[in-house]
């Protein structure tokens, strides 16, 4: 059994550490209309927070297959989607 951990901020990235979670989501990179209030990360930043994280962390918020390059250059394991991908 896996454990994700779906998060936001570099403070839920530590939570997520401390519950041993295998991987997580961390959003939103991009805008989204799933949560259209909530300020995207951007590529830079998710890089940034990621950049020590020793788990796998996979990009969220507006993903599309075209940002699949994008993603793994930010040092992402990978890309999820909830409509974008099809």
């Amino acid at each position: 059994m896996l454990v994700a951990a779906s998060c936001h901020d570099p403070d839920e990235l530590d939570r997520a550490l401390g519950v041993d979670a295998d991987f997580v989501v961390l959003s939103p990179v991009h805008a989204t209309p799933s949560h259209p209030e909530t300020r995207p990360l951007g590529w830079h930043r998710f890089e940034d927070w990621i950049a020590a994280f020793p788990r796998p962390v996979y990009a969220l918020g507006g993903m599309g297959a075209d940002d699949l390059p994008e993603a793994l250059a930010a040092r992402a394991q990978g890309i999820a989607g909830i409509r974008g991908l099809w």
